[in-house]
C-alpha cells in the first residue's frame, strides 16, 4: 500500500508539509468550477503516478493507493485538507 501524506510544501496554501491545503482548494468554494484541477492539483497528480510506476518498475504494482488517511483534518505533521471535489478529480 502506497499512502500519500502531503503533497510538496510549494503545492500548498501555506507552503508547508504540515496542515494546509492543496492550493485549488478554495476556488471550490469560491463558486469556480470544481472540475477544473489546477495546475498545482495536476503536479501533485503526476507526481503520485510518478512514484507508482517507479515502484512498479522495482518491485509490482502496489496493492492500494491511499490519497491521505484524514483528509478533513489539518495536523502539525505531515498532512492536507482536501475537498470531496479534489478527491474526486
Amino acid at each position: 500500500m502506497v499512502s500519500v501524506w502531503s503533497p510538496a510544501k510549494e503545492l500548498k496554501t501555506n507552503n508547508s508539509e504540515a496542515g494546509g491545503h492543496l492550493i485549488g482548494y478554495a476556488d471550490a468554494w469560491r463558486g469556480k468550477n470544481p472540475a477544473n484541477c489546477s495546475d498545482q492539483e495536476k503536479k501533485h497528480v503526476d507526481f503520485i503516478v510518478a512514484g507508482v510506476n517507479y515502484l512498479q518498475s522495482r518491485v509490482g504494482l502496489p496493492a492500494a493507493l491511499c490519497l491521505q488517511n484524514e483528509p478533513t483534518h489539518a495536523t502539525g505533521y505531515a498532512s492536507c485538507v482536501y475537498n470531496g471535489d479534489q478527491f474526486v478529480r
